[in-house]
């Protein structure tokens, strides 16, 4: 039964493929003519598959973390990056699936691309240098 269902899947894609396909030609005579060129356009336009896959092949969840931390500006707490994250994604992100994987990032890796700041919160390395030589400026002053 799994099989057959996994095979009318694989049968769905492909047709879906198939109309993909030619809806891409479509577009491309269009912009062709509307262009003035008598040659279909080439493939080096941005909505080009080899371009657009690309970006997801050099990618992981930690990029996309490091930028919706970068477009917030400020740590944040892992429930509202998880909340980011699932808009990004476009599929529920729970905090659980991301908070693991966080931690072992910033205790394993050499050159961490996220930081914590405080229990379940995290943010940029560089905000946490910053942070530190504030810490130690203000203590500076007091001494």
């Amino acid at each position: 039964m799994i099989l057959k269902k996994l095979q009318e899947a694989l049968a769905e894609v492909d047709s879906q493929r198939r109309a993909l396909d030619d809806v891409e030609r479509q577009l491309r005579l269009m912009i062709s003519t509307l262009s003035g060129g008598s040659s279909p356009v080439n493939e080096t336009l941005p909505f080009a598959p080899s371009l657009v896959s690309t970006r997801t092949v050099n990618r992981d969840r930690i990029d996309d973390i490091v930028d919706i931390l970068a477009a917030e500006g400020k740590p944040l707490h892992i429930t509202k990056i998880a909340e980011r994250l699932s808009g990004v994604l476009g599929k529920k992100i729970e905090r659980t699936e991301l908070e693991p994987g966080l931690n072992r990032h910033v205790q394993k890796t050499k050159k961490a691309r996220i930081a914590k700041f405080a229990p379940s919160t995290y943010g940029l390395p560089s905000w946490k240098q910053a942070t530190d030589i504030e810490i130690l400026a203000a203590q500076a002053k007091v001494s």
